[in-house]
């Protein structure tokens, strides 16, 4: 198979040769212009032409004219950037086989290289060729459509000239004037969707997405929807006398897309329905107003519909824990009294849980305020904030992705368990007992495999945390002791004369024979046939 690569710029060129070498062997020639490749066309005969779109001298639609005027036998792929969208579909308008945005991967290279080959092997009449290309094409605008309209939501997209472009480009028809965004949202996303691999989490959304753009054009309003990460965006427009402009009747239609995806997935979701609004300039208060009413569900609960509502006020000014209150909770811990700092917790979102509808923005500054005070405590107390919690920031996406109120007094109360934990401790002796806690899962688990991070989640330390108080309380680092264990659990079972050596290396824990008989020799100086005999 004979592949010409054409590119002005030659990190590209180079680059696009090694990803071919890497994926099949090809007799490759390279062409830096549009002028150089039709020559190299008309002598060399090439199966394949990977061209850029844009070349000086002549461009990749003036190239493959004039191939095709020549009727030289040659299928074209064409590399194009985002912003040069258009000229790809044109080129397969013009007959190119198909096109590859920037930066190129090597699966989809892989991809196109496949179906160019088949192609070219069995000859499939043009007809199929540009259903294919077509069909390629529209995906291509799908994708990019949904990417727009998550800008358009977020309000990254400014300038009008620009949306309306984008609309024509693709294919957004709005033409009603009253328009509502919902914010589809998988309940507990954390626990049960985000484990799964790339492709499950596509086809979850992809069902979604059917379920819901299904139901709502069926009724006669128009629908697009974008990703998001823990489910859908789905922008509707209607004219002000459809009868999803009535509130009650658009909430029984959503209603009615929640009860589908309960019965057709394995999942639950709420549906934030946002404020209705008269323009696509006003999307983004929609959506933002969506998005408030999906974080309702923490008082009212989950796998239902909720309306947009207007919560009592705002965060400005909010200051849930008082210079009072912090200083009664620092007495707390210097006491030592996790009862009272638990109940500390639950008295601060007692409020949230009495209120119809949740102040969003108070409710994060609530998180905020109180992960920043269990960091002052630590520090009062001589602890290392981050090496006894985490990193300041993900412990605040941790607890605001919680999914209800019962949910976040959880996480803080297991949270203020690590605290009290180190406390205690202290005023025990020192970090001793932690260690021998660390110690006593190993000794019980040392056939499993054990790792700093499996070690740390029992004993409710940090990795970084626990490796250093290992190390200090110990004399050695743990995979040090750990090692050791074994060995010496190792050497007893081999005295005892009952159990084969590769017996022996998967009982403390060594999966591999080999490197068992390996460590054991560095470790105790002989083999472990020759222990055996001693």
């Amino acid at each position: 198979m004979k592949i010409l690569v054409v590119d002005d710029e030659t990190l590209i060129r180079e680059s696009i040769v090694t990803l071919l070498s890497a994926i099949g062997r090809f007799d490759v020639e390279e062409a830096r212009d549009g002028i150089e490749a039709f020559e190299t066309i008309g002598r060399e005969r090439p199966d394949i032409v990977i061209a850029d779109i844009r070349m000086p001298g002549m461009d990749g639609h003036a190239l493959l004219a004039k191939v095709k005027e020549m009727k030289w036998d040659a299928l074209f792929i064409f590399v194009s950037g985002y912003d040069v969208f258009e000229y790809a579909r044109q080129a397969v308008r013009l007959g190119a086989f198909g096109y590859l945005l920037k930066p190129i991967k090597d699966q989809e290279l892989k991809e196109a290289l496949a179906q160019a080959m088949e192609q070219r092997a069995y000859g499939r009449q043009e007809r199929q060729r540009l259903s294919r290309m077509e069909s390629a094409m529209n995906q291509g605008i799908h994708f990019m459509r949904k990417h727009f309209l998550l800008e358009l939501a977020r309000g990254s997209v400014l300038s009008d000239r620009y949306i309306q472009d984008k609309f024509g480009e693709l294919n957004i028809h709005l033409p009603a004037s009253a328009f509502t965004v919902l914010y589809l949202s998988i309940d507990d996303y954390k626990s049960r969707v985000s484990e799964l691999g790339s492709k499950e989490k596509e086809t979850l959304k992809f069902s979604l997405e059917n379920i819901a753009l299904e139901i709502l054009t069926d009724r006669g309003v128009i629908a697009y929807s974008f990703e998001l990460e823990d489910g859908l965006g789905i922008l509707t427009n209607y004219a002000p006398d459809h009868p999803a402009a009535d509130p009650d009747r658009f909430y029984e239609l959503c209603a009615e897309i929640n009860r589908c995806i309960s019965r057709f997935t394995k999942i639950t979701a709420t549906i934030g329905i946002g404020a209705e609004v008269d323009h696509w300039r006003k999307i983004r208060p929609s959506f933002e107003s969506a998005e408030q009413a999906v974080m309702q569900r923490m008082v009212q609960g989950m796998n239902r519909v909720i309306r947009r509502q207007e919560a009592a006020s705002e965060a400005q000014g909010f200051n849930a824990i008082s210079l009072k209150k912090e200083q009664a909770l620092i007495r707390i811990f210097e006491q030592g009294d996790e009862t009272a700092a638990l109940q500390f917790i639950e008295e601060l979102f007692a409020p949230f849980r009495a209120a119809g509808v949740i102040d969003v923005n108070r409710l994060m500054k609530l998180h905020f305020q109180l992960i920043m005070l269990q960091f002052k405590i630590l520090r009062h107390l001589g602890f290392d904030p981050e090496g006894t919690l985490g990193d300041e920031f993900a412990l605040y996406s941790q607890v605001n992705a919680c999914p209800d109120i019962d949910a976040v007094v959880q996480w803080f109360a297991s949270k203020t368990g690590v605290c009290f934990e180190l406390v205690r401790a202290k005023q025990d002796k020192g970090h001793s007992h932690l260690i021998d806690k660390a110690k006593a899962y190993i000794h019980q688990n040392f056939s499993k495999e054990i790792t700093l991070e499996s070690l740390a989640d029992h004993v409710h330390l940090s990795p970084p945390y626990l490796s250093k108080l290992f190390k200090e309380e110990a004399g050695e680092n743990f995979s040090a002791y750990l090692l050791n264990y074994r060995m010496g659990v190792a050497c007893e079972l081999l005295r005892e004369g009952v159990h084969k050596a590769h017996q022996v290396a998967e009982m403390v824990g060594f999966q591999n024979e080999k490197y068992f008989f390996k460590v054991f020799k560095r470790e105790i100086g002989l083999t472990p046939s020759e222990y055996r005999n001693l």
